[in-house]
């Protein structure tokens, strides 16, 4: 792979242009996936991807941004690859021609946790190493969720070491729709107790570590109600909520109306 020199910042045009072709990315990739999933599930081997999966932690670890990248792209082309859909790859290598410079530059300037980012894949390459094509579909999906979001919530800065609250922060971002404890996430991924880590976020954050991951969730639900046709529920599960009911009343405090209730003020705004 070439050597790629990505700039430190984009400007609100550029990260525009880039998110709608990471929303394009993530339609190829998403039938990618589904297609991977279902011809493994026929027999076809999984051993090429997941051998890309594996050098991508080991530069995780290694914290080496190029080799991760280089990774990255091939665990992701190596999806188009086991699809084995005519023309899959090509129209694949045309968006990631497209799409490196910015790639590199979210993975060293936004996100700048490596590790988190590897994690982020489990769900990808599990649901096509155990050929569930939905799963995998829906794994595609998420990833355009989180990185909207992540662009939303932090804006591009001087790249420096992260301290635990930043990797907790961008953790969090990439694993929105999982379940999200104080306890489980300050011993994984902070290596903190959990009371040094909540004094953490009410100290730099202002906020606690619940009201934190609610706040993202509500923000995440209101961005997909206003751009995509899924349902109340489908929502609430892509975003992590575990009870509709609780959810929507967190939701009515942040907007003054229930999730139903807004999809049906935009929908009325039009």
């Amino acid at each position: 792979m070439p050597h790629i020199i990505e700039p430190d910042r984009f400007d609100e045009a550029q990260l525009e242009r880039f998110h709608r072709l990471y929303a394009l990315r993530a339609h190829v990739e998403g039938f990618a996936a589904r297609e991977a999933a279902r011809q493994v599930a026929h027999g076809k081997s999984v051993t090429p991807l997941a051998e890309c999966y594996r050098l991508m932690g080991e530069a995780a670890k290694s914290n080496d941004y190029d080799a991760f990248r280089n990774a990255d792209m091939a665990f992701h082309r190596c999806i188009a690859e086991i699809a084995d859909v005519p023309a899959l790859v090509a129209i694949w290598d045309v968006v990631e021609a497209e799409m490196r410079a910015f790639v590199g530059w979210a993975h060293r300037w936004v996100i700048k946790d490596l590790v988190a980012i590897a994690g982020s894949h489990e769900w990808h390459f599990t649901a096509i190493r155990d050929g569930h094509p939905k799963s995998a579909e829906r794994a595609a999906e998420v990833g355009l969720d989180s990185l909207w979001q992540i662009l939303a919530e932090q804006p591009a800065e001087t790249l420096r070491e992260t301290d635990p609250l930043e990797r907790v922060c961008a953790y969090v971002l990439l694993n929105l729709h999982m379940p999200l404890s104080l306890q489980a996430v300050a011993r994984d991924v902070a290596f903190l107790s959990p009371s040094h880590l909540a004094k953490q976020f009410r100290e730099v954050r202002k906020e606690s570590f619940t009201a934190y991951v609610q706040g993202l969730r509500q923000r995440r639900a209101a961005h997909l109600l206003a751009t995509t046709d899924l349902s109340i529920q489908a929502i609430i599960d892509r975003v992590g909520a575990p009870d509709l009911s609780r959810f929507a009343g967190q939701f009515r405090r942040a907007y003054g109306c229930t999730p139903s209730g807004y999809k049906r003020r935009l929908r009325d705004a039009k």
